[in-house]
C-alpha cells in the first residue's frame, strides 16, 4: 500500500539561474537550502533559463568565487537539471 506522502502531488517550481549560482558561492545560505532539498519538488526549467545558466556555470569569473569541493558543486547541479522538465512558457500567462 501506497503511503499518503507518496500519493501527495510534489509541488511544482522553477529555480532562477541567480538561485544555482548563489548556493555555489554560498553554500550554506538559504539558496544552498533550496537547491539541497530540490528532490522533494517537480522541477521545471525553460529552455532559456538552462542556456543563461550554463553560460554562467562556465564563466571563469565565477570559477573564482566558489570551492569546487564545496557542499553544493557544478556536477551536482547538473545532475539536477538532467532531471528537470524542460518547459517552453507561454506569452501572457500568468499563473495564480
Amino acid at each position: 500500500m501506497p503511503s499518503e506522502k507518496s500519493e501527495r502531488q510534489r509541488v511544482k517550481v522553477v529555480i532562477d539561474t541567480v538561485i544555482f549560482i548563489r548556493a555555489l558561492i554560498k553554500p550554506r545560505g538559504y539558496n544552498s537550502e533550496i537547491v539541497r532539498r530540490v528532490n522533494e519538488f517537480e522541477l521545471f526549467i525553460s529552455e532559456d533559463i538552462l542556456k543563461e545558466l550554463l553560460d554562467v556555470l562556465y564563466r571563469s569569473s565565477l570559477k573564482k568565487k566558489y570551492d569546487p569541493s564545496g557542499i553544493i558543486t557544478i556536477s551536482d547541479i547538473l545532475n539536477i537539471l538532467s532531471e528537470a522538465t524542460i518547459i517552453t512558457p507561454s506569452q501572457g500567462r500568468y499563473m495564480s
